[in-house]
């Protein structure tokens, strides 16, 4: 009998053990994913919303961070694309050279921004890369 209660005794124990392991390794986990979520990215997945987002970089590229400036011009190419492509198709330049005067107009557009400007920064980007698409000569 004595050998059975020690046993059982045992297996609470270690059963307990478990038990105390997993409470530490959660809140290790826990921990982990609070920092992770702290520092705002997953492998690179937001955990901002796309306007939470915009807003912290047009922030950061105020402050001067040259990155956030160049994250703002990569995500307004699309833009260029599709004003190179009305601008390309009306009057009868090339494509490709609408796209090259379009993207190093964004850059520019970019770099320019000020923040106590009271013109948003997509208005801002399609001025400026319009104003490059009209001074494109064939040269």
């Amino acid at each position: 009998m004595e050998g059975s209660g020690s046993t059982s005794r045992g297996r609470a124990a270690f059963k307990e053990y478990l038990t105390e392991l997993g409470r530490r390794n959660w809140q290790v986990l826990a921990n982990a994913a609070i920092d992770l979520v702290k520092d705002q990215e997953y492998k690179g997945v937001s955990v901002m919303s796309q306007e939470e987002e915009t807003a912290e970089m047009l922030r950061r590229a105020c402050l001067g961070d040259i990155e956030a400036k160049l994250q703002l011009a990569k995500e307004h190419l699309d833009l260029v694309v599709e004003l190179a492509a009305g601008y390309a198709s009306q009057t009868g330049r090339p494509f490709l050279l609408m796209v090259r005067a379009g993207t190093m107009a964004v850059v520019k557009a970019a770099d320019n921004f000020h923040c106590s400007q009271q013109v948003a920064f997509d208005d801002h980007v399609r001025i400026h890369v319009t104003r490059a698409m009209e001074d494109v000569s064939y040269a």
